[in-house]
């Protein structure tokens, strides 16, 4: 199954959908998005302009807007595909709300530990359940940390201010929180084995 994106000239893609062509360009600058779309044959045309933008749902904004053009075509419209973009957007404010969890998770296991020394796991299950595992969702929100840290920081900060912050303020809580459970977590046992 291909993806047809019709044809590019002059800055306008060219689209068939049905028996009618749908010419349109869209545009984004900071904080405002754009679409225009053109069916020439029946002389019609609409312009679709948003206040608000995010580098991310660009290509939904797109959909929607070739979406209303094709209605105004009397065309039948066709399924999305970039609609789950808005959910993601969404669920990059789940992640302070599991770094938070995971904060919790670990102080009340180290109090257990503490608590109880039955609970204390062994050395291999330590690194493989305790370590390494609770350090690979933390690496992959670090990595966020890439684009504010290249040469990219300022389209991202321009384009997109929620990740920009998502990445600056929990990219870097996850490399400190790595650093400090594993440290918590090796030297609890470290005297718990003593």
């Amino acid at each position: 199954m291909g993806i047809d994106f019709g044809y590019y000239a002059m800055g306008w893609v060219s689209q068939v959908f049905g028996k009618s062509t749908i010419v349109s360009h869209s545009g984004i600058v900071p904080d405002f998005g754009a679409f225009a779309g053109l069916v020439p044959e029946q002389k019609k045309g609409i312009v679709l302009l948003y206040n608000a933008n995010h580098a991310m749902i660009k290509p939904a904004l797109d959909e929607f807007g070739l979406g209303a053009a094709q209605q105004l075509a009397g065309e039948r419209r066709e399924g999305t595909i970039f609609g789950a973009l808005y959910l993601g957007m969404r669920a990059m404010l789940l992640i302070p709300v599991f770094q938070i969890a995971s904060l919790i998770a670990t102080l009340r296991l180290l109090r257990r530990w503490r608590a109880d020394p039955e609970h204390r796991p062994s050395r291999r299950r330590m690194w493989v359940q305790h370590i390494l595992l609770p350090s690979f969702p933390d690496l992959l929100v670090a990595l966020t940390l890439a684009p504010m840290l290249s040469k990219m920081r300022g389209w991202v900060r321009l384009f997109m201010p929620d990740f920009s912050w998502i990445a600056w303020i929990c990219g870097s809580f996850a490399v400190a929180w790595s650093f400090l459970r594993n440290g918590l977590i090796l030297h609890s046992l470290r005297k718990f084995h003593r």
